[in-house]
C-alpha cells in the first residue's frame, strides 16, 4: 500500500496514514511507535514530612515583643513590652524573681530595697521612713540636723539629745570687780579646790600655791 505524505513538511510536523502516526525529523518521516498497553498500578509511596504550623499575631506593630496565647497557634504583640535592638521598654511594672544585673547607670524612682555594690547617687536627697540606717564605715556630712531639736541641744555617738547646759566661757571676778571671761582656768601649785554651786563654781586657791585665770 502506497503511503501519501505531505510534499514540503516542516521540523516536528505530523501525519498519519493508514492508521500510524509519523514525524517529520527534518530528513524523513518516522514512525511514531503505538503505545504499549498501560501497566498496573505501583504502590503509594511513603508520606511526606507536615509542613510548618501557621501562626496569628494579635496586635502586632514595630518593635512589639511577642509573647505566647492561651490559645493554640496564637501570638500577642505587646504594646507595653517594646525593643528597638538596643532599649529595651516596659511601660507599667515589672518583676524580677533573681538578680538583675546593670552595666550602665540605673534611674529609678520608689524602690522598697537597694543593693549596690558601688555608689548610689540621690539626686534629691535620701529619706529614711523607718527602720533607722544602718552604716558601715565613715559617714562624712556637711551638717547634722535632728528634726525638731534646738541649737542648744547636743546629738550624742549613740543617737540619743543631751538638752543641758553647759558653759561656753567663765566670767572672772575678784573682790567684786570682773576681769574679763576666759575659755580655760590653769590652776598651777597643790591643795586648789572648786565646788559647783548650781551655776556657779567656788574655787578656793592654797596659800603659796599661786593661781590665775589664763585665757587660751
Amino acid at each position: 500500500m502506497a503511503l501519501n505524505f505531505p510534499s514540503n513538511p516542516s521540523l516536528n510536523d505530523f501525519h498519519t496514514e493508514a492508521g500510524r502516526r509519523w514525524q517529520w525529523n527534518g530528513t524523513a518521516w518516522q514512525r511514531i511507535p503505538d503505545p504499549g498497553a498501560q501497566g498496573t498500578t505501583g504502590a503509594q509511596g511513603a508520606t511526606g514530612a507536615q509542613g510548618a504550623a501557621s501562626f496569628t499575631i494579635n496586635n502586632n506593630a514595630d518593635n512589639r515583643v511577642i509573647t505566647g496565647d492561651s490559645n493554640a497557634n496564637t501570638l500577642n504583640g505587646e504594646a507595653n513590652l517594646t525593643f528597638d535592638g538596643s532599649t529595651l521598654s516596659v511601660t507599667g511594672g515589672a518583676s524580677f524573681t533573681g538578680n538583675v544585673s546593670i552595666g550602665g547607670t540605673l534611674t529609678y524612682e520608689d524602690v522598697t530595697n537597694i543593693d549596690a555594690v558601688g555608689f548610689v547617687t540621690a539626686r534629691s536627697g535620701i529619706r529614711v521612713l523607718a527602720g533607722g540606717a544602718n552604716i558601715v564605715g565613715a559617714t562624712t556630712a556637711t551638717s547634722f540636723v535632728k528634726t525638731g531639736g534646738t541649737s542648744s541641744q547636743f546629738l550624742k555617738a549613740d543617737g540619743s539629745v543631751d538638752s543641758s547646759s553647759y558653759i561656753t566661757n567663765i566670767g572672772i571676778s575678784s573682790a567684786g570687780s570682773s576681769i574679763g571671761n576666759a575659755t580655760t582656768l590653769n590652776f598651777i601649785g597643790a591643795g586648789n579646790t572648786f565646788a559647783v554651786n548650781g551655776s556657779t563654781i567656788d574655787i578656793s586657791i592654797a596659800g603659796g600655791g599661786g593661781g590665775g585665770g589664763v585665757p587660751t
